[in-house]
């Protein structure tokens, strides 16, 4: 098991170039907590989820690891019936690509991580309760032997939001 400051990081979606992506660091936020680490996908990756409190603190945007390049993926295609070339994750980062043991790639994206680029006029965060129905969601499809994204770790804060009757979720990763 490695930490994660030990994986085998690469940087291709990045190579791209700026017309894919823009480089973006995630918005901090404050007083984070765990909620769930999926152990069993970690152990499969082959990767040590280290202590909650560290976790925590990369998952809330308060540090980043140097090997990290987080970046909001950009692309284009039709909206509300017309083209749009400036389209991309709006509330999403690739923190990171790594190569496991078997040379297999894997991205780590960070969800509700704050705005980007491509956020237009929403604040780039994630409500707790659609954040948990995806990785139940997930959960569920990966049991059933259909292959899908997986989560590693949902967490939240307890600061207190504006305009808001529901609580964001720290990240999902």
């Amino acid at each position: 098991m490695k930490p994660l400051h030990k994986l085998n990081y690469c940087h291709s979606y990045a190579e791209l170039g700026p017309a894919l992506s823009s480089f973006v660091n995630p918005t901090p936020i404050t007083a984070p907590y765990l909620i769930h680490a999926n152990s069993d996908l970690a152990m499969r990756l082959g990767v040590d989820l280290g202590e909650e409190e560290q976790l925590a603190q990369l998952l809330s945007g308060k540090r980043t690891l140097p090997q990290w390049k987080p970046l909001a993926m950009k692309y284009t295609g039709h909206q509300f019936g017309q083209y749009n070339p400036d389209l991309g994750d709006g509330r999403g980062l690739l923190l990171a690509e790594f190569v496991d043991d078997s040379t297999q790639k894997w991205d780590m994206h960070l969800k509700g991580s704050g705005q980007t680029p491509y956020s237009r006029k929403g604040d780039g965060r994630a409500v707790i309760r659609s954040s948990v129905r995806e990785y139940l969601i997930s959960a569920a499809m990966t049991g059933l032997g259909i292959e899908t994204t997986q989560e590693r770790r949902t967490g939240a804060r307890c600061n207190p939001i504006k305009n808001r009757s529901n609580p964001y979720p720290l990240r999902s990763f």
